[in-house]
């Protein structure tokens, strides 16, 4: 560090960095400053001097105790997360608290590479981070409870199954892992990972229940309770249950579209025999049902549609669709338009 030299009175040599000289002559003006003033102007420049000194050292310190260390398990130990050479988005447990998450659509939410997209049926979930998204066959986002796989493969769809979409019980953190992550969690993880990690046994008995309550019908409640049974074991039960109302109507019918409810329950439980080895073991179950999906048969139109000259127009699916590829299309204006709440099924199912 660089460091100024002067001398004082001609007896005696101080050191010291420039920021501590700047601080000194300023100080020494302000003294001269003052003695020009009347002994009451003076003692109330001192005490605002001491107000500001104190001003400015007060967000130091509020840095130094502010700094919390973010621990993630990505690489399937516990790890600072500005020692982890990847990158991670990583929710706490304060955080899932606070803003109630409860799913994989609300995790998506708060992550703009992360996009959560639910297709035709309860079983067509789409899990894409950074664009890359499968068409058919194994997702390229492994969701992982704990370490352990539960993504799922299938064949008419690009998505996964329910598996992927659990409701989210006692989260410790949320770890989303961008990049390819095949060496760490196999061929799902090609995109990316999704991880969720749960809380352990609890050293002192604690419980909790908590609901809430939305439009369209739609409420959750979620109960748990912790705590030892033994010095070295100790369990964790979760429960939940939501049920919600369509937000679609069907016309014929009058019946809403697109409603459902379920319940679930996970029991974990932790045996310790020592400090250095330690036995986890989690069990979930979970029972949703859905109800029929918002779908509808539209007529198709006839359109009398002229490619410009010299161009090439290619008109894909029914009347209700319609694309031009290297070529310009005339518009079109018979084109229906139906408000997907308020549609005409013309046939009725229940999956």
């Amino acid at each position: 560090m660089p460091v100024a030299e002067w001398r004082c009175c001609g007896r005696c040599t101080i050191e010291a960095p420039p920021s501590a000289r700047r601080l000194v002559v300023l100080v020494t003006l302000g003294v001269k400053l003052m003695k020009k003033f009347t002994p009451r102007v003076r003692r109330g420049a001192v005490a605002l001097t001491g107000v500001l000194g104190v001003a400015v050292a007060m967000p130091v310190v509020a840095d130094d105790a502010g700094l919390e260390e973010i621990v993630v398990t990505a690489r399937k130990r516990e790890e600072n997360l500005q020692n982890v050479s990847m990158s991670i988005t990583a929710i706490s447990a304060a955080e899932i608290e606070k803003l109630g998450i409860a799913d994989i659509d609300d995790v998506a939410r708060l992550d703009a590479s992360l996009i959560y997209d639910k297709g035709y049926s309860a079983t067509d979930n789409r899990i894409s981070i950074r664009g890359l998204s499968p068409t058919r066959g194994r997702v390229n986002v492994a969701v992982l409870v704990d370490g352990i796989d539960t993504s799922s493969e299938s064949i008419s769809f690009g998505g996964g199954s329910l598996l992927a979409t659990n409701r989210l019980l006692d989260l410790q953190a949320v770890e989303i892992v961008k990049g390819p992550q095949s060496a760490l969690y196999g061929r799902s993880a090609f995109a990316g990972a999704v991880q969720y990690v749960t809380k352990d046994p609890s050293k002192v008995s604690e419980g909790s229940l908590r609901g809430s309550y939305g439009d369209y019908g739609r409420y959750d409640l979620t109960g748990s309770w912790s705590g030892p049974l033994t010095d070295t074991f100790g369990v964790r039960m979760n429960a939940v249950y939501w049920s919600q109302d369509g937000i679609y109507k069907n016309q014929v019918t009058g019946r809403e579209v697109g409603d459902g409810d379920g319940w679930g329950i996970a029991l974990t439980g932790k045996w310790e025999p020592s400090e250095s080895s330690s036995l986890k073991l989690r069990v979930e179950y979970a029972d949703d049902h859905f109800g029929q999906f918002p779908t509808a048969q539209m007529p198709i139109n006839s359109f009398d549609v002229r490619p410009t000259a010299g161009s090439d127009c290619l008109v894909v699916g029914s009347g209700a669709t319609v694309a031009a590829v290297g070529g310009r299309c005339p518009e079109i204006h018979s084109m229906q338009y139906a408000d997907p709440r308020e549609f005409a099924n013309y046939q009725e199912y229940v999956l």
